[in-house]
């Protein structure tokens, strides 16, 4: 829902024994929701709405936050279930090159059991010696 902005602006000017007053002002508001006074024009026009308004506003956030709390819970789960496959398909890797080692082609298992290996490792190695971005704006 984007949000409301309302803006008013007016002017006066009186002229009273020769003298000038001028008088100026100038309001803003933005929010979610329309300005109070908005609402009570709506609620005088068609009684209930200020109402109605707010309940479709807090209908409106209780769909998103419980659409962002699905996504947290979705990304928990993928960072915790995928480090699970990893070491599962790398223990297989590893476990069949060393069955094929054993078996007479032990060329064939060491580079299996090092690619397993790898998978687990290289991985581990990325993210602890990845330098961080400088995000300062220093010159």
């Amino acid at each position: 829902m984007p949000p409301q902005q309302n803006k008013r602006e007016g002017s006066a000017v009186a002229n009273t024994d020769g003298k000038s007053v001028s008088l100026s002002y100038k309001e803003e508001y933005e929010g979610l929701i329309p300005h109070p006074r908005l609402m009570e024009q709506w609620d005088k026009l068609i009684p209930g709405s200020a109402e109605k308004i707010f309940n479709r506003f807090e209908k409106q956030s209780d769909h998103r936050m419980s659409i962002e709390s699905r996504v947290v819970k979705a990304n928990n789960f993928k960072s915790y279930i995928g480090p699970i496959f990893a070491f599962l398909i790398s223990i297989l890797a590893i476990g069949g090159g060393i069955y094929i080692a054993l078996n007479g082609n032990a060329g064939l298992g060491g580079i299996l059991s090092f690619a397993g290996l790898g998978a687990v490792v290289a991985p581990f190695l990325v993210t602890t010696f990845k330098t961080p971005k400088n995000t300062s704006t220093k010159k």
